[in-house]
């Protein structure tokens, strides 16, 4: 990417810096020093969903924004942090069921890198619980959810012979609870594309952390990496707070631990994840890296490629806005998908993904015999799909 980043969004990078240190502070001092329009900040960090770092980098740094942004900044990240404690007991509980239920259980994300990275579940912003079982499991994963209160809601008209269907070409669905307004993903494999990430899933190395005394199950370091470097590349890292619970992560370790963990990640498979991934922290987030690492990923031409992809998804907009279904950031994410593994065989497996769209394919309920006929019938269901996104956005 050529040019500066915006004001706004490197003032909020600095501020995601993890742990808190002299050299955060300088960062954040730093960054700050530029002209900043401060609501124009706000609206940067309410889009990438790190207002409990960005008030806290500034606090420790002595930066005081205009009284008004410093309240909203302040109510925001209070109740950001009364949120994520009220996830982390629904994680819990929900944990509990699927161990009793004999249904396999990992957390992913969430409460559990919360832990991890921060040290602090209330630091980390969290939209919605993320949950891993075994794909032979997700119909019982399902009925445990529902047993807890949980309907599903995307796509939420799927019967259990249709959800059956749908799993087959799909990742996760989204079960929500609407007493407790809290929503699940429930992930039965961590990628689409079956050649990412091929043997990494709920039976993976494990890990315990410890919350409020109780215990939860994530992925060990290792998977988990190379998990979290994938998850974000695929989405061209267009939510910060991604990056910042991977920086924070790895910012714990020694040089040497990192570059471990890097070469573990990429004979999981997670292609070119791990590479993109080091290249941001080291640019947005200080993470410290060996030399000849960073000259070795920085020969890679498609990894700097997508380093330059994901950010110009970040500062979309400024940085500021959601970034639109109809958009050219929503073209350069899906472009960049077919780049994130080498290989004939990872390419035709994205094009197969983009074609085959699970949830017709549950709608439909073609025989195997007629399977032939969703061929026909993919563009004309995708031209009404396209047109009603189209039609919603202009209404």
């Amino acid at each position: 990417m050529n040019g500066a980043l915006p004001a706004e969004f490197s003032l909020m990078a600095a501020c995601c810096r993890w742990p808190p240190s002299p050299a955060r502070e300088a960062a954040v001092t730093a960054a700050a020093s530029a002209p900043i329009d401060w609501e124009g900040f706000e609206r940067v960090v309410a889009r990438h969903r790190v207002v409990a770092l960005a008030q806290d980098g500034l606090l420790r740094s002595g930066i005081a924004a205009p009284a008004s942004v410093a309240g909203r900044l302040a109510g925001a990240a209070a109740a950001a942090r009364r949120r994520a404690l009220a996830m982390a007991r629904e994680t819990l509980r929900i944990s509990e069921a699927f161990d009793a239920a004999g249904v396999p259980f990992l957390a992913v994300k969430g409460a559990s890198l919360a832990i991890l990275a921060y040290g602090d579940v209330g630091i980390k912003q969290a939209g919605d619980i993320d949950i891993l079982t075994a794909p032979e499991s997700a119909l019982a994963g399902r009925r445990v959810l529902e047993r807890l209160g949980y309907s599903l809601t995307s796509p939420d008209w799927l019967n259990e012979d249709q959800f059956v269907r749908f799993m087959r070409l799909a990742r996760e669905c989204a079960f929500t609870n609407q007493a407790l307004d809290m929503t699940v993903d429930l992930h039965w494999r961590l990628t689409e594309n079956a050649r990412l990430l091929q043997n990494v899933g709920v039976h993976s190395a494990a890990q315990e952390v410890e919350i409020g005394g109780a215990r939860l199950q994530t992925l060990a370091n290792d998977p988990l990496f190379a998990f979290l470097s994938v998850h974000g590349t695929v989405d061209c890292w267009f939510r910060f707070k991604w990056l910042a619970d991977v920086g924070a992560l790895l910012n714990g370790l020694g040089e040497t631990e990192i570059e471990r963990l890097y070469r573990a990640a990429a004979g999981m498979g997670a292609g070119r994840g791990p590479a993109v991934t080091l290249l941001l922290c080291n640019r947005l987030l200080g993470l410290a890296l060996p030399a000849s690492l960073i000259a070795e990923i920085r020969a890679d031409a498609m990894a700097r490629a997508l380093e330059r992809s994901a950010l110009r998804c970040m500062t979309w907009g400024g940085g500021e806005r959601e970034i639109p279904y109809l958009s050219s950031a929503t073209f350069r994410i899906a472009l960049s998908q077919f780049f994130i593994a080498p290989g004939g065989g990872y390419v035709w497996n994205e094009i197969r993904f983009k074609w085959n769209s699970p949830t017709d394919r549950a709608r439909l309920k073609l025989p195997r015999s007629l399977g032939f006929l969703y061929h026909l019938l993919r563009v004309p269901l995708w031209l009404g799909r396209f047109g009603k996104r189209l039609f919603d956005r202009l209404a």
